[in-house]
């Protein structure tokens, strides 16, 4: 009971920092976030398939708050060297949300993504210009004349001839 600290009480503070310190992974945080998102749930089991090929075998054991910016640059080189630029770029925002989630909840303090998020180039997207007014219409002029496939002919007859006539 040096300088007025009672060691019973100072542990009983530390305990759940020391237990939520070690239950709060990446990984763990990342499926509390997966969970929390409002897709589809075929976009979530794409999003969790990204994660544990790309993300989870690196940094998913790992404490939230002991992943550093040079754990998530490990991560991104390594993801757009396999899998390219754009599955890196999902791994980027996907643990930017992740510890967006993190800091919010008080399990992380920084975002380690933040760092190293322009330390890989841009995937690069290719747009096309606008079409001008004339080339709308030649483009129209040049599209073959859109017909119903037989069985939708067959259906739309059989409902005409099913209506009595007026």
């Amino acid at each position: 009971m040096k300088q007025g600290v009672k060691p019973a009480h100072d542990r009983q503070l530390a305990r759940p920092r020391r237990d939520q310190d070690g239950a709060t992974t990446f990984e763990f945080v990342a499926h509390e976030w997966l969970a929390m998102k409002d897709w589809e749930s075929v976009t979530k089991k794409r999003r969790l398939d990204m994660l544990q090929r790309v993300v989870f075998g690196k940094i998913g054991p790992l404490p939230i708050k002991q992943v550093t910016p040079m754990h998530v640059l490990d991560v991104l080189t390594s993801a757009a060297r396999q899998n390219g630029p754009s599955v890196a770029a999902e791994a980027k925002r996907s643990m930017a949300g992740v510890f967006d989630l993190a800091m919010a909840t008080l399990r992380a303090e920084r975002d380690p993504v933040y760092p190293v998020r322009r330390a890989l180039p841009p995937n690069k997207t290719q747009h096309k210009r606008a079409l001008e007014a004339d080339e709308i219409g030649q483009l129209l002029r040049d599209r073959r004349p859109w017909r119903p496939p037989r069985d939708a002919r067959s259906l739309s007859t059989d409902v005409v001839d099913a209506v009595p006539p007026s």
